[in-house]
């Protein structure tokens, strides 16, 4: 149910839909362009590499949202509500995927690239899966990593919030940098889940303290030192894959994502983003549909896969594939969205029982 935030006076507060609208195409970025790229193999390495900003973006958005709520919740409530609204949604789409390898395994044919088939999977694989992971078993399964990623850093917000209270923001800040700058050049077991927690918190935070609140000439000093930062990367090499820096997380994806979020902070700091029906679908069912894209692209790839290649040129693939992509993925949440919804609501009855 859609409801008002209230201010302290008791007055409602309008809800920021311009933010609503970021999130939506934030989402529409990772599915319907990064993912087109990445899952479907498609684009230059220059292209890849600089429109890899759709995480950093993200969590900023997320962050922004938290300092907007006038629900000042503690940490067991967070944890609760954030399990119910993050871990709960994602055990619903692994049940469905479950479900729907058996009967691929059962029902279909392997293709050249990509084989459904449950049989494969191993005990680590369903582990690995039950933890956020992704499979290499599965087809297109792989983008679920920031799952336990962000559950984490959104369930520490009230205790972070202490800290911020005694310290300076921009010092809070600097500290995560220097604890990325610090973790960057160090190996270690699971240092992708690792390294991405500070890096991605830096983020978070950046959102929640600086979203409509923060020093022009600051943004401005920022972004032209970050910019210039990533520029140079760039030409000399060495922040290209950009991938590379993404898994793990290290100091430059920090810096090319402050890049990006500074550059459409300043494009964007007068503009009001319309909210149209198909922008409120991807920003309500967002999650969902990201769960659950899998099923579009594998839809598409069968689809397509027989003509593809006779287009030639990548730039028509590229537009071919997110237009169905997003058709197909917007279709398809009206089932899985009231999927999630059935079962979480008949779950929360039965524990409330």
């Amino acid at each position: 149910m859609k409801t008002n935030p209230i201010t302290p006076q008791g007055k409602e507060m309008a809800r920021d839909t311009t933010l609503d609208a970021y999130r939506a195409l934030a989402m529409l970025h990772i599915v319907c362009v990064i993912h087109i790229f990445y899952l479907l193999g498609l684009g230059h390495e220059t292209a890849r590499s600089a429109l890899l900003f759709e995480m950093p973006a993200i969590f900023f958005i997320a962050g922004a949202s938290q300092s907007l709520s006038r629900n000042d919740k503690g940490l067991r409530e967070t944890v609760v509500n954030r399990a119910w609204r993050v871990l709960a949604p994602f055990y619903v789409s692994l049940a469905v995927i479950y479900a729907w390898m058996a009967l691929m395994t059962v029902f279909s044919e392997p293709t050249e690239k990509f084989n459904a088939d449950i049989t494969q999977l191993t005990l680590r694989d369903v582990l690995k899966t039950l933890a956020t992971g992704g499979c290499p078993h599965i087809p297109f399964y792989g983008y679920t990593w920031f799952i336990s990623c962000y559950f984490i850093i959104s369930c520490s917000l009230p205790l972070q919030k202490k800290i911020i209270k005694k310290i300076p923001i921009w010092a809070y800040l600097a500290l995560m940098v220097a604890v990325v700058a610090t973790l960057t050049p160090l190996h270690f077991p699971g240092e992708i889940e690792i390294k991405n927690l500070p890096v991605y918190n830096f983020f978070f935070i950046a959102g929640y303290a600086y979203y409509r609140r923060y020093s022009l000439k600051a943004l401005v000093a920022v972004c032209v030192v970050t910019v210039a930062f990533t520029v140079y990367g760039f030409a000399q090499g060495f922040m290209m894959p950009m991938q590379d820096h993404k898994f793990p997380a290290d100091i430059f994806f920090l810096i090319f994502g402050t890049a990006w979020l500074t550059v459409l902070a300043l494009v964007l700091r007068k503009v009001r983003l319309p909210y149209p029906r198909i922008l409120k679908i991807w920003n309500v069912r967002g999650y969902n549909i990201y769960l659950y894209q899998l099923f579009s692209f594998y839809a598409v790839y069968r689809l397509t896969d027989p003509w593809m290649a006779a287009v030639g040129s990548d730039t028509l693939q590229f537009f071919i594939y997110a237009a169905l992509v997003f058709i197909t993925a917007t279709m398809l949440s009206y089932v899985t969205f009231a999927i999630e919804k059935y079962v979480i609501s008949k779950a929360k009855s039965l524990l409330n029982t």
